[in-house]
């Protein structure tokens, strides 16, 4: 085998080690944005169940801020501002 065989051979085997290590490194971001991706998704359902309770808790107040003034209405109690 010639030295400017060797040298080609040599060539091809560092080329092909760069396609592979560029290869895996697009496949772990890949793999990195659809984690991500997954995390976003999750975080999004977390928050709209936390608006609906929150939404819940506020309906709530309301009732109980509405029987208040009910209960001082039967009462006679007038708040003087």
């Amino acid at each position: 085998m010639s030295s400017e065989d060797r040298e080609i051979s040599a060539t091809q085997r560092w080329g092909i080690g760069i396609i592979i290590t560029i290869f895996i490194a697009s496949v772990s971001v890949f793999m990195r944005l659809g984690n991500l991706e997954q995390q976003i998704n999750q975080n999004t359902n977390d928050i709209k169940k936390n608006d609906a309770r929150i939404s819940l808790v506020n309906n709530d107040l309301r009732d109980i801020l509405v029987g208040i003034e009910q209960v001082k209405a039967r009462l006679g109690i007038v708040e003087i501002k």
